[in-house]
This record gives C-alpha cells, sequence and structure tokens, in this order.
C-alpha cells in the first residue's frame, strides 16, 4: 500500500535499503568528491543536474 496515497496497486521502484544507499552515494559525491566524477559547481555550489546523473 502506498504511505502517501493509500493505494494498494501500487509498486516501488526502490526498496528502503537502496534509497539510502543511493542517497549516500549521491551526499558523498556532491560534498567530497565532485572532482573525482570530473563535476563542477557554480559560484553558488550547484551541479548541472544532466552532468550529476550522468555522472552517477
Amino acid at each position: 500500500m502506498c504511505p502517501m496515497c493509500g493505494a494498494s496497486n501500487t509498486h516501488f521502484l526502490l526498496k528502503d535499503e537502496e534509497i539510502d544507499s543511493l542517497g549516500r552515494t549521491m551526499a558523498g559525491v556532491l560534498r567530497h568528491f565532485p572532482d573525482r566524477y570530473g563535476l563542477e559547481m557554480d559560484a553558488n555550489g550547484w551541479i548541472d543536474l544532466h552532468d550529476f546523473l550522468t555522472a552517477l
């Protein structure tokens, strides 16, 4: 059952453990290793979403 709308015929794309792992990977890339993935932040600290998704 969907925790948001209550629908019972839904399927989740990721398991909780996968969501946690993906979130940790994203945070690591953005906080600590953007250069390692060839990502450049702009003056405000933003990274292009397309570049980020391609790097992952």
